[in-house]
């Protein structure tokens, strides 16, 4: 029987639920955003807990991916306060070669997951954060308009964690949606950017790789990189490599929806991330990101093939692992009191009420198609603290991939670094919130917030 074929229901007996923790500001989400949510909340003082699913904090930057957009256009870094915090720390223990300059990404920075996993633990030890690990979040209690608690299930049972102040940093928006919050979702055919299944692959010979680019550019050449970018650096990506895409193509050696050879050099020598297996699907829908997750984990291996038959360096080269889990690019985007949009990023937009700087392009995957275009802003552009608020709601703020944005927006505000400043900036909201006394996130003086944010090392 699949779930369309459901046509019987059951009443569950009433239940107590036990009140297992208290804190001023809780935290739903330890991705990239929730990490540096709780750390700029616990250094302000408020006492704060952070709630995550997996058994390790860190969100997408443990999938392989590289940081995209930490720089801005002039090479200057756009990401500070936490987010550079953690990434410095990464650097000194061997986990990152620094921030490279690119075209299409602005700037990249290949990242060692597990030196990432264990620098923001780490860090959250450091400022004092409970972190509770192996915990779904699974409902949210309301009155008024205010969360009272979040409800979570682990191997202790079921529970709720009472709070004061609220961040949703879980990338679908979950304790929003759960607490009644509006929210929209897709393009307005309701469809979404495809998701990906990173991996990483070792035994690759890069210097053929990078001497086989600069020698037939026309067969193994990356989008708007000239060839000899790779002759002189031995940390890059490649986004390209069409023709030998489409002669594996022809040749019935690769068959998945793709038209691009997507990698990125590792810290490691001879190691690379893969970014080609691609999947049309809604994953707040437990049955199509099931199938997603299946269909990706086949894919590697064709996607593997390929890369060992048709891209030089790689005839060689092995599977290490594969992503504990998708890289999911879009699903809920929950409406706040202002709604980022395509205009604002390309026009470089100021807000009195920025709390996040920015400078990733538009980078929209077709949710139809195999195609991705990029739309570069002339300049950096601004995130107001507006974004964060969501409607309808007193003491919840949203961080990270999950703000409140356009579907072509988030195409843009998506990515890590930036997340990592919402983050910062919405943890900072919650602990002044509570500082004060307040009653109402709308409440916070922003003059105070960017001040606190720029005493932290952020930019805006």
């Amino acid at each position: 029987m699949t779930k369309e074929q459901v046509q019987e229901w059951i009443t569950e007996p009433a239940r107590q639920t036990p009140v297992r923790y208290e804190y001023d500001v809780v935290v739903a989400g330890g991705g990239t955003a929730g990490v540096c949510a709780a750390i700029a909340s616990a250094r302000l003082g408020a006492e704060t807990i952070l709630v995550e699913r997996y058994a390790f904090c860190g969100g997408n930057a443990t999938l392989y991916l590289p940081l995209l957009g930490f720089l801005d256009q002039q090479g200057n870094e756009v990401i500070k306060g936490i987010g550079k915090e953690i990434v410095d720390r990464v650097i000194e223990l061997g986990g990152c070669v620094g921030h490279g300059r690119d075209p299409l990404h602005v700037s990249y920075a290949p990242i060692d997951p597990e030196i990432y996993k264990r620098v923001v633990i780490e860090m959250l030890e450091e400022a004092g954060v409970h972190v509770l690990l192996h915990s779904l979040v699974v409902g949210a209690r309301t009155d008024g308009g205010r969360v009272t608690h979040l409800l979570i299930e682990n191997k202790s049972g079921r529970s709720a964690v009472a709070g004061k102040w609220f961040i949703d940093a879980t990338g679908d928006g979950d304790l929003a949606v759960f607490a009644g919050a509006p929210w929209e979702k897709g393009n307005a055919h309701g469809k979404m950017q495809p998701a990906t299944l990173m991996f990483r692959m070792g035994g690759v010979d890069l210097k053929e790789t990078r001497l086989a680019i600069a020698a037939q550019p026309e067969r193994y050449g990356s989008d708007l990189m000239p060839p000899e970018h790779f002759v002189k650096n031995s940390s890059f990506i490649v986004v390209g490599m069409r023709q030998a895409l489409e002669d594996a193509k022809r040749e019935g050696r690769f068959s998945l929806h793709n038209n691009r050879v997507i990698f990125i050099t590792q810290p490691r020598e001879g190691e690379v991330a893969v970014n080609m297996t691609r999947v049309l699907m809604d994953a707040t829908d437990a049955d199509d990101l099931s199938r997603a997750e299946m269909q990706s984990r086949k894919d590697v291996w064709e996607v593997e093939r390929f890369l060992r038959e048709y891209i030089p360096g790689f005839q060689n080269a092995y599977v290490i692992d594969t992503a504990h889990r998708l890289g999911i690019r879009e699903t809920r985007r929950i409406m706040g009191e202002y709604v980022l949009t395509a205009d604002d990023i390309m026009q470089s937009r100021r807000f009195e009420d920025c709390i996040a700087v920015a400078s990733y392009p538009i980078d929209l995957h077709d949710p139809s198609g195999p195609d991705c275009t990029l739309q570069h802003p002339q300049d950096t552009y601004d995130i107001p603290y507006r974004c964060l608020i969501v409607r309808e709601m007193k003491n919840l703020l949203v961080v990270g991939r999950c703000i409140s944005a356009t579907h072509e927006a988030l195409a843009a505000v998506r990515v890590m670094p930036t997340g990592m400043a919402l983050g910062h900036a919405g943890g900072a909201a919650a602990a002044i919130a509570e500082k004060r006394g307040l009653g109402d996130v709308r409440e916070v003086d922003v003059a105070e917030l960017r001040n606190t944010l720029l005493a932290q090392g952020a930019r805006l």
